[in-house]
Order: structure tokens, then sequence, then C-alpha cells
């Protein structure tokens, strides 16, 4: 995996981002199925420069910045622009490449400045170290529809025997490097679901896979 080389973006600003009010309105209500294309940072070009759009959820900050290495960390040089009164904190910053750390630097009420993970980031570090990775979700082809023809030819399991193996993905097995590293989703694919199949399992449940403190957190 490579990543591009981090510029020095101190010394641009933020230009402000719309987003539909529709959109809002859906994410009002609780309702927005795909706003995870909106908030969070992705990939744009705007007046011939390419940079990240970044969208974060913060109602009652002050001021919402994106830090990180590509402004030395430095809150306020970045700083995003309220959207509406949705609660929303959007901006554009040209020159942002793939692979840059970031997070937000959300100004709270009483003056003080917290910065934060971003809630919506497509790729994050591997602990100890916490920032979020600026990436390209469309350069995955995500797509199920050889298994939904399978299934439309094989119809619904109603009447079949359900048999479900629930497995927490962090510590169901681990590499024997010396580091313990965890299976990818990939790898955990391959290599567990021919052990359920084997034991007669039908079904596989996953143990939540969200943000966690520690590694030994069952979700």
């Amino acid at each position: 995996m490579t990543f591009d080389a981090i510029p020095d973006l101190s010394g641009t600003a933020a230009t402000p981002v719309n987003i539909a009010e529709f959109d809002l309105y859906l994410f009002g209500k609780g309702r927005h199925w795909d706003i995870y294309r909106i908030l969070g940072a992705h990939p744009d070009v705007r007046d011939g420069a390419s940079g990240y759009r970044f969208a974060v959820w913060a109602p009652h900050a002050r001021s919402v910045s994106v830090v990180g290495e590509f402004n030395a960390w430095t809150p306020g040089r970045h700083k995003l622009y309220p959207v509406a009164a949705s609660g929303v904190w959007a901006g554009f910053v040209p020159g942002v490449p793939r692979g840059a750390l970031y997070k937000f630097a959300v100004k709270k009420n009483d003056g003080e400045t917290a910065v934060k993970i971003d809630p919506y980031a497509f790729f994050a570090q591997m602990r100890p170290d916490t920032a979020c990775l600026t990436w390209d979700l469309d350069n995955h082809a995500w797509g199920d529809a050889a298994w939904m023809d399978a299934r439309r030819e094989r119809g619904l399991p109603i009447n079949d025997a359900t048999s479900i193996y629930e497995v927490h993905a962090g510590s169901w097995r681990m590499k024997t490097d010396r580091y313990g590293s965890f299976y990818s989703y990939r790898e955990l694919a391959d290599t567990l679901v021919p052990y359920v199949r084997d034991l007669g399992f039908t079904h596989i449940e996953f143990m939540p896979l969200a943000e966690h403190p520690l590694d030994e957190s069952w979700g």
C-alpha cells in the first residue's frame, strides 16, 4: 500500500461546502442511509484544485477545524464552516492528498479545544496511534450482485434449519507472527467460513465491529 507525499498546506484555507437541504432534512430525521457519503473526508475537485472535503456533526461547538500533518496539527488553520442550523461543519481543503493523517479540532462552549477522531473515517491508524487517514472509498469495487442472484435462485431459507456461530472478529484467531497481528476481513472470510461450515453451522453473527477502547473489548 502506497501513500502520497504530504505537502505543507499551512498557508491555505478551507472553503465552504454546500450540502443539499434534503440531505440535511433526512440526516436530522435519522433517515439518511447514505450519510457516510456526506460526513467524513471525501476526495473532491473544486476550481481545478484537487483536495478533500471534510464534514462533521458537532452541534454544540463554537468552531471546528481540520488538523493534520498537512498543517502541523494546528487548530484554526483550516476552519470549517457551519452548514445552516444543522450542526454540521464542512469545508474543502485544496491540496490534501490520499493517506494524510487528520483529526477534527472542536472548540467547545467553555473555550477548551478537544481534538477528536472522525466518526465517519474510512481508514485509521493502528493502535497506539489514533489519527484518521484520508482515503478514497470508491477505489474499492463494492457489490453483491452475484450473491443476490444466487439467493434468488435458491430462495430464502425460511424453512431451513438455522444454527448461528457468534464470533468476535478480533480474538477468534490471530496470526502467529511476532506481532500477534489480526486477520484482515478478507483473510478472516477465507479462514472462518470453512471452519464454521465444517462445524455444521449455517450462519455467522459478528459481535460489534465498531469503535472500541481496547483490543479485548467485545464491541
